[in-house]
């Protein structure tokens, strides 16, 4: 048994203050011995969570202990052990915000600085937001002349006001582009249905979400063009632009933990770090509360838990789940709101942001 990837969270103490940010409500450490169990199991080990993994003190022992390709993510802040580990492992993800309002402590020279030293074996992970988007083409060449790989993501909001400072639709792309089959807006949407059935599109048009949406719509597709643009910039210069989705295309989603593990510090097991604890998420103009699912502990055995795994894997591989973005009951949902989808689905993915690419992670 090898899993193509394990993503272990070495600690959930932080040193920043981020709005957007989940933050467990204890700060803890994963022991020696569990990261030893995980040895071997594992193409892949990226080290990071819901903490700063500098800040656990074993952290360039436990790079020497992991056999597979290493990968870890920073905020770039903490200068201890840092080139130790950075010379060890295969690839360092710095997060790197412009809006100190989102990601209060973070110090803009300090994670470039890390970045001209990393080179090559840097990747920047940037969250884009309402305020920070227009800027980022002249980041991305900055970055991209010092030779570093970039990660563009949405924020996943955890609240209205940072929601509204959000810039994608959770909507697909086909139906925000019946806002435009005619002049007359009212009337476009008298004929959408007839529209979308004429197409043989098998699914429902959310009228409440493209009439309060239109703004955001706009905001999208501009970010669409934006981000485009940026893209060829930064090849001419050899680099590689990740960027994110701005529209919620329920037809192409894919989930990016597929033959994954989460470990969380204490030691238990998720499928993915979203599920890793529960947690309030803005999504879909409604609070969505995203229940922790735990597969098991690792003091059971590995075996057991990538059993239970494998249950949930076959849902996640063909993503059998509805898609919320595109439904005009999400926002008043029964079913959501006792922690399922309407496929009968627990956990569900119905709103997961990561599978529409909408939301990008290094793993």
């Amino acid at each position: 048994m090898r899993l193509e990837r394990i993503q272990i969270e070495l600690t959930t103490k932080c040193n920043l203050r981020c709005e957007y940010y989940l933050k467990p409500q204890k700060d803890l450490e994963i022991e020696r011995d569990l990261i030893e169990n995980l040895n071997g199991l594992a193409k892949k080990y990226v080290l990071y969570g819901y903490g700063e993994p500098f800040l656990h003190q074993k952290i360039a022992e436990f790079v020497r202990i992991l056999d597979g390709e290493i990968v870890v993510s920073t905020n770039g802040m903490v200068d201890e052990k840092f080139a130790e580990v950075a010379d060890f492992v295969d690839v360092v993800g710095i997060s790197l915000d412009l809006d100190s309002r989102y990601r209060r402590g973070m110090e803009v020279a300090k994670v470039l600085n890390k970045v001209e030293k990393l080179k090559r074996k840097a990747i920047v992970q940037v969250v884009l937001t309402y305020e920070n988007v227009k800027n980022f083409p002249l980041l991305a060449e900055s970055l991209a002349k010092r030779g570093a790989e970039i990660i563009a993501t949405n924020m996943i909001a955890p609240n209205p006001e940072l929601y509204s400072r959000s810039l994608y639709f959770e909507g697909s792309r086909r139906h925000a582009d019946f806002l435009h089959i005619d002049e007359d807006f009212v009337l476009a949407m008298l004929k959408a249905r007839k529209k979308e059935s004429d197409l043989g599109i098998n699914a429902h048009l959310n009228f409440c979400a493209l009439l309060e949406a239109k703004e955001r719509i706009e905001i999208a597709r501009k970010c669409e063009d934006l981000m485009a643009e940026a893209v060829d910039m930064a090849r001419s210069y050899g680099v590689h632009i990740i960027k994110p989705e701005f529209f919620g295309e329920a037809d192409k989603r894919d989930c990016p933990y597929r033959d994954s593990i989460f470990i969380r510090s204490d030691g238990f097991v998720s499928p993915c770090m979203p599920f890793a604890y529960t947690h309030e998420e803005f999504v879909n103009r409604r609070y969505n509360r995203v229940r922790e699912f735990v597969l098991g502990h690792l003091n059971e055995g590995i075996d057991e838990v990538v059993k239970r795994k494998d249950q949930f894997e076959e849902l996640r591989k063909n993503m059998d789940f509805p898609w919320c973005g595109d439904c005009g009951h999400s926002a008043g949902c029964w079913y959501l709101e006792n922690g399922m989808d309407c496929y009968g689905n627990i956990p569900s993915c119905s709103q997961c942001l990561y599978s529409t690419g909408i939301a990008k992670c290094l793993i």
